[in-house]
């Protein structure tokens, strides 16, 4: 989901949080504010950092109901709505023109109205964006490993990754793999990585 944030913010598309996120929890007798809590989160993962996600802190919206939030989610004229709770879509009133993405794995699943059911936020970056892009990729780089100045180019890959090279103005290299979406199967891919380069490291020492 970071990665379709920073989407996002590079193409300028301005990003709304609606929620029907109750005050309280419906069992909870500590009366813990789970509003307040959702705010403290986002803001400990820099979704209102303007050097990372930048979104307003006035576009997180919490409604009492189904209903209540499904009238924000029309007066705000979204372009498209992710919502894993099909009960939303099912609402009466929701906005015939927003595109409606249903973050599910069950594609059997039944709806009358017209609807995307997409299961991993890669997908659902290519529905809304299109296939990713160089600058995608700069743009991630740049957000995660603070690099600014820095020459990309595409090297051909093999099997289900591609893979770039950034070149910085102090002459330092990096080798960047771009795989599928981590939900898809169960490979650890970061450790796979890890054990290769350790191989060679090991092989370079003997």
């Amino acid at each position: 989901v970071a990665n379709f944030l920073l989407q996002c913010k590079l193409r300028e598309y301005e990003v709304f949080i609606v929620s029907h996120k109750t005050k309280f929890g419906h069992f909870d007798l500590e009366k813990i504010p789970l509003r307040e809590e959702a705010l403290k989160w986002m803001e400990y993962k820099e979704f209102f950092n303007p050097r990372y996600f930048g979104i307003e802190k006035k576009n997180i919206y919490f409604a009492n109901t189904r209903k209540e939030k499904v009238e924000k989610i029309s007066e705000l004229d979204c372009i498209s709505f992710i919502d894993d709770l099909p009960d939303v879509f099912k609402e009466p009133h929701f906005p015939k023109k927003t595109d409606r993405i249903l973050f599910n794995k069950l594609p059997s699943l039944n709806f009358k109205n017209k609807i995307n059911i997409i299961g991993n936020w890669n997908d659902i970056s290519n529905h809304i964006f299109g296939e990713v892009l160089l600058d995608d990729i700069v743009c991630w780089v740049q957000s995660f490993m603070n690099l600014k100045d820095v020459k990309p180019a595409k090297i051909s890959g093999r099997g289900n990754s591609q893979i770039y090279k950034f070149s910085t103005s102090e002459n330092i290299e990096y080798a960047v793999k771009f795989y599928p979406d981590s939900t898809l199967d169960n490979l650890n891919r970061l450790m796979i990585e890890y054990s290769a380069i350790d191989l060679l490291k090991w092989r370079h020492w003997q």
